[in-house]
């Protein structure tokens, strides 16, 4: 029986047995679905936040490194470009190896 009011679907998820810490929480709430239709929606927009600054933070340091002394004269649009292509291509490699 799929439930749709969204206070009965919080009421019945908050009763189901928690996580392990290697199980998936995105992989659970697709499974779900069907089960909590709106519960799983929202869910699925927030558990794929990350729950951290680091990526933030890594992306600053990359542009701390391009932009030197020697380079301290680069325009915006120049410092920018290296960092985002940088970036992109840290992501396409991790998820690359997640898909194996």
């Amino acid at each position: 029986m799929a439930l749709t009011d969204p206070e009965k679907e919080l009421k019945f998820d908050l009763a189901e047995e928690k996580l392990g810490r290697e199980e998936d929480p995105i992989e659970w709430w697709k499974k779900q679905g069907g089960k909590y239709k709106k519960l799983s929606k929202v869910a699925l927009k927030f558990v794929a936040i990350p729950a951290t600054s680091v990526p933030r933070e890594r992306v600053f340091s990359d542009a701390g490194n391009i932009v030197t002394k020697k380079r301290s004269r680069l325009k915006d649009e120049n410092v920018r470009m290296p960092v985002v292509l940088n970036s992109n291509l840290e992501r396409d490699a991790l998820s690359n190896i997640f898909k194996r």
